[in-house]
């Protein structure tokens, strides 16, 4: 059942309902607001439902507001309670249909049993759009069910807490609270969960360990850079939708961060030097991985006779290799390489020079990758290995601060790189080592693929195709990364799209509003639909390496979308960037 066959349940019902809600026991839940309420407090309810919570607010002296996507609902509580009625509002999340004189009002914003209705994928607007109304050091009170609903014929999404603070630290707000609550209604198996979100700074404590990480530990090698540095750039991209949170870490694939290693130490081995990234400058012992990854730079530059080898290595990956093949033995031999160093060095070694905890853990999981995968492609490569996981706190600030801490990760690599240069003997400035570690191996925007295709279609829809942000018919075009290159370096072909020049050059490098991205859905799909048809395996594995979305979904396109929509949120939210939109 959808969320809006959920709202007609709730239309169908109401009378029962609202029999059970003012039934239910509350205390727990009352007790937690009264440390937060005031008589001068401005409250908004999202979901009042009976309004019982609305009755409670009044009784402590606050002023209590309401909305609710049940019209029913809503009409009987004003009939009730007619002195309220200008403070009730019909309004169905993830929107917040309120006056805008309401704008950065609300002391306290408070949500009970209507979070788990909200499909996740909405979660982020939600967020955006409570922040809009609430004043700055305001508390969000969430409260919702956690345990899975068997034959209830609503629409419960699973809520992970974990996912909920994170998505709302990424906004600003910081976790004040968790508890954990009996259900009201004395059902057994329902569990609660109340998150109190403060809109304020959060605290630095990750921050604290990764500088301990970065300035504290000894280092013989550049793993723990490197490791570090993978994290930062997972978390500040689509592909933080991988994370999964367990006891305290955040796991991702190690597939994931074995790509990252590769792309970050091939940019120090394809040079005419050698340069060391282990103490002793390698003389008597080299970097455990270093053999394999100089046979496959070899082998791109000399066998398959390319300017960027690294990019040609990555494009046969994206596209998949064949067993039997020399470049699915080198990809193969390489990934099992670098995710073993990754396991018996710095997630081994990662004792906490901060306190007594791992910084990193190992999930379960295969080690390696097993040769009775026939084939070697994104989704092969990260459901058959294990995963690696970062201490949740560290996490949330590399989540919120990644780009910032990239750089500083990649100048401290930088200058013990110099360093140890220096102690064999070398000579090699940190301006030239920084301007290694930062190259992007992409010297163009590659849209060459995506530009054959929508050749293809202009010509089968007689010489033009359409402007995918006014929807106007051209006959010539410029391809626009929908997430701009600048920000995501990102050449997938979901992400290239058609634009007239005018629009292109207008956009440039900003942020698209993603009510302009609702507002054309269909056009953006409809490419995203001819896209797919026309090259086999290559879109699906972008989109499930990228987004974590599975392309045989029926909904892969609204789910695309919507995580396009919600990394665009976050990453405004976070950076400040300038958002783009036509009219």
């Amino acid at each position: 059942m959808n969320s809006s066959e959920t709202l007609e349940y709730y239309d169908r019902n109401a009378p029962d309902l609202i029999e059970r809600y003012n039934s239910a026991e509350m205390s727990a839940v009352h007790r937690l607001l009264e440390r937060y309420i005031s008589r001068s407090s401005n409250i908004l309810d999202i979901g009042f439902g009976s309004g019982r919570d609305l009755l409670y607010f009044g009784s402590r002296g606050a002023t209590g507001w309401g909305i609710d996507g049940s019209q029913v609902f809503v009409n009987r509580f004003k009939e009730e309670q007619p002195s309220m009625k200008e403070r009730l509002f019909y309004s169905v999340l993830p929107a917040l249909t309120l006056p805008n004189s309401l704008l950065g009002f609300f002391d306290i914003i408070f949500s009970i049993a209507t979070w788990m209705h909200l499909p996740k994928e909405e979660h982020f607007e939600a967020i955006l759009n409570i922040k809009k109304f609430i004043k700055p050091g305001g508390s969000v009170i969430l409260s919702y069910s956690t345990t899975p609903r068997g034959n209830d014929p609503r629409f419960f999404e699973e809520v992970s807490p974990e996912k909920t603070a994170l998505l709302f630290e990424s906004f600003g707000f910081a976790l004040i609270e968790t508890t954990t609550t009996e259900d009201g209604l004395a059902r057994d198996s329902i569990e609660w969960v109340t998150q109190v979100f403060k809109l304020e700074e959060s605290s630095k404590k990750g921050i604290d360990q990764i500088e301990s990480i970065l300035a504290q530990d000894a280092k013989d090698t550049t793993y723990k850079f490197a490791l570090l540095k993978a994290f930062s750039e997972i978390a500040t991209s689509p592909l933080n939708r991988f994370a999964e949170f367990r006891e305290g870490y955040v796991h991702f694939p190690i597939a994931l961060i074995a790509e990252k290693w590769i792309c970050s130490y091939w940019k120090l081995m394809d040079t005419n030097i050698l340069i060391p990234q282990k103490k002793g400058g390698e003389q008597n012992k080299k970097l455990a991985f270093r053999n394999i990854l100089e046979d496959t730079i070899h082998y791109y530059r000399e066998h398959r006779n390319c300017t960027n080898p690294y990019y040609e290595f990555y494009s046969d990956i994206q596209n998949g290799l064949t067993k039997g093949s020399p470049e699915y033995d080198l990809g193969r031999e390489l990934f099992n390489s670098i995710v073993k160093t990754i396991i018996v060095g710095p997630v081994t070694f990662s004792g906490g020079s901060f306190d007594d905890t791992d910084f990193f853990v190992l999930g379960e999981g295969a080690k390696s990758f097993s040769k009775r995968n026939h084939h070697l492609n994104p989704q092969t490569l990260i459901e058959s290995c294990t995963t690696v996981g970062i201490k949740q706190s560290a996490y949330h600030e590399l989540y919120r601060y990644g780009s910032w801490i990239n750089d500083s990760i990649t100048l401290r690599w930088a200058k013990f790189t110099e360093k140890l240069m220096a102690q064999s003997g070398q000579s090699e400035s940190l301006g030239e080592i920084i301007s290694l570690l930062s190259q992007d191996f992409v010297h163009e925007r590659e849209t060459a693929l995506a530009r054959k295709i929508y050749d293809q279609y202009c010509n089968e829809n007689g010489g033009y195709l359409q402007s995918v942000w006014s929807t106007k018919n051209i006959t010539s075009y410029e391809v626009d990364h929908m997430l701009p290159y600048s920000v995501y370096a990102n050449n997938d072909l979901w992400n290239l799209l058609p634009a007239s020049r005018s629009e292109n050059n207008a956009k440039r490098d900003a942020l698209v509003s993603t009510d302009l991205l609702r507002k054309q859905r269909n056009t953006i799909i409809g490419y995203w639909e001819y896209v797919k048809d026309q090259t086999e395996n290559k879109f699906d594995q972008e989109l499930y390496k990228t987004f974590n979305i599975d392309p045989i979904n029926i909904n892969w396109k609204d789910l695309l979308l919507g995580a396009i929509c919600e990394q665009i949120e976050i990453t405004a939210s976070m950076r400040g960037l300038k958002r783009w939109s036509i009219g």
